[in-house]
């Protein structure tokens, strides 16, 4: 049983390695400014093709 769950542990990290450095830098990098927008039509658009409520919407600004 511990070694299936090592396994799938393993697996995860492996699979998503790129994904975890990129956020990970969120916390340990420099930081990156952010803003939220509160767009009607977004939140519509989302709701009408998803079913899901947005609160807001967050930009991550680049260099």
């Amino acid at each position: 049983m511990i070694n299936i769950i090592i396994f799938i542990i393993l697996f995860l990290v492996i699979v998503n390695w790129f994904q975890i450095i990129s956020f990970s830098s969120l916390f340990v990098g420099p930081k990156i400014k952010t803003s939220t927008i509160k767009d009607e039509w977004i939140k519509n658009v989302v709701k009408k093709k998803t079913g899901l409520n947005l609160f807001d919407v967050t930009l991550f600004h680049d260099k």
